[in-house]
């Protein structure tokens, strides 16, 4: 037992240092000598520590591993172990994409949690079930739970799950257009995550404190690039499997310059080396969108061929990376001019706004979207009703660059009805993208605007 706990010590040291892999064998050796010596109570007090590790790594086949042989060893009692194993097993479920499995799975640890009265377990429960209903971009849910957990958790004994509460509290605020609640928890997430070594933690703050600038207009493209480098340097160094993401933040800054052959060289990078999980598609969508705004129209066709199988199932919980899928698609298909002559698309940037998902990472306004959708599907009154709200929300949430696209968007929607008072209004739209997206550098935004001035 003492030679046990000396590697379960290791182990965590070794993870603290960003060495997951070796800190895994050193858990695995010390299960192993665990569960040789038939010691049960010692098996399902280590297996959650080692899961949380694993998962907070998005490592789920390896988490589930590990929490099912704790669960088995310590039986059917509802003690506390057992509702920590449940959660970490319900994580490792839901980001594989099992989402009915998960929930059962995180129901009953919450249920364990409320019986015993333990507000940490309870806070604990509630983090992964955030986690879960952002893998799934249950938007409201995941802000609700996210701080309700913060809340059991906040000056604890439980600062790594207040860190992973906090993180997707974070994220979600940011996708809800709640800025400043967004830029608030990221702060906090960040200095804390840093303290502790809570690396995905750390990631997920700094992400979320900087999309928060990036969104206010606050920043330029070339601070995007820099910021995905900072990200990508992070996720290599702490071991975590998110450079796909880093490298498709790149390929943003590179398009908002005007630099399409850099943009679609790393957005075709991300799309190949996006790992599994419930956020894939993110990346896969991105690089369609990003090909089809370069003008590539019959690479962008392929791409686009290649996700007509992964968008969401109307009406039931979807993994995150489907939803993004649908939401590049929609842009993507608007810059090509493709016309969708069924409600697929449209329905789903409503089941968006329904859960709760204002923005797209990038800042793009989901009323937006379903303007877009509603027009491509030959709703002209239906789309101006959207882009009209998505114009009011964006101002009033103070989404500056979210303002401004949908100023370019709906300036190119209105230039389309080959109407007089339309066109007028078009024009006032597209002279303000126009003049707001040179002001933050964002040099193909602008030339859109610019070409597309009656009279340019």
């Amino acid at each position: 037992a003492p030679r046990a706990g000396l590697l379960f010590r290791v182990g965590l040291a070794r993870r603290s240092l960003g060495h997951l892999d070796e800190g895994l064998d050193a858990w695995r050796d010390a299960l192993g000598l665990y569960e040789a010596a038939g010691d049960v109570a010692s098996v399902g007090a280590v297996t959650p520590e080692i899961g949380l590790q694993l998962a907070w790594a998005a490592r789920w086949p390896e988490a589930l591993e590990i929490a099912m042989r704790g669960l088995a060893a310590i039986g059917e009692a509802r003690t506390y172990d057992r509702a920590r194993l449940q959660g970490i097993a319900a994580i490792a479920l839901g980001w594989a994409g099992d989402y009915d499995s998960a929930v059962q799975m995180l129901d009953q640890a919450v249920g364990v949690a409320t019986d015993l009265g333990d507000d940490l377990l309870l806070g604990e429960a509630l983090a992964v079930t955030a986690a879960h209903h952002f893998a799934y971009l249950e938007v409201d849910l995941a802000r609700e739970t996210a701080e309700r957990a913060m809340t059991l958790l906040e000056g604890s004994a439980g600062a790594w799950n207040y860190v992973s509460a906090a993180a997707f509290a974070a994220f979600a605020h940011y996708f809800g257009g709640d800025l400043d609640r967004a830029r608030e928890v990221a702060e906090v997430t960040t200095q804390l995550a840093h303290r502790l070594g809570h690396f995905a933690g750390q990631m997920f703050g700094e992400r979320v404190r900087f999309f928060t600038s990036s969104c206010r207009g606050e920043t330029r493209p070339e601070d995007f690039i820099a910021f995905a480098e900072r990200d990508e340097a992070l996720c290599r160094a702490a071991g975590l499997p998110f450079e796909a993401y880093s490298t498709s933040f790149r390929a943003t800054g590179e398009w908002r310059l005007g630099r399409l052959d850099e943009g679609m060289r790393l957005a075709n990078e991300a799309a190949v080396n996006e790992p599994p999980s419930a956020l894939w598609g993110f990346a896969q969508g991105y690089r369609f969108l990003v090909t089809a705004a370069a003008g590539e129209r019959e690479r962008a066709l392929a791409h686009l061929a290649e996700l007509e199988g992964f968008l969401p199932e109307p009406g039931r919980a979807n993994p995150n990376g489907l939803w993004s899928v649908a939401a590049y698609m929609i842009e993507g298909a608007a810059l090509l001019g493709l016309p969708r002559e069924t409600r697929d698309l449209y329905d789903t940037g409503l089941q968006m706004l329904e859960q709760g998902a204002v923005i797209r990472f990038d800042g793009a306004s989901n009323e937006m979207l379903a303007g877009m959708a509603a027009e491509a599907a030959g709703w002209d009154a239906l789309a101006v009703e959207h882009f009209e709200r998505a114009l009011e929300q964006t101002e009033a949430l103070g989404l500056r660059t979210g303002f401004l696209e949908t100023c370019l968007y709906y300036g190119e929607s209105l230039l389309r009805r080959e109407d007089p008072v339309a066109a007028d209004r078009a024009r006032t739209l597209l002279d303000t993208a126009r003049e707001g997206f040179r002001a933050i550098g964002w040099h193909w935004h602008a030339d859109r605007a610019e070409s597309l001035r009656p009279g340019a």
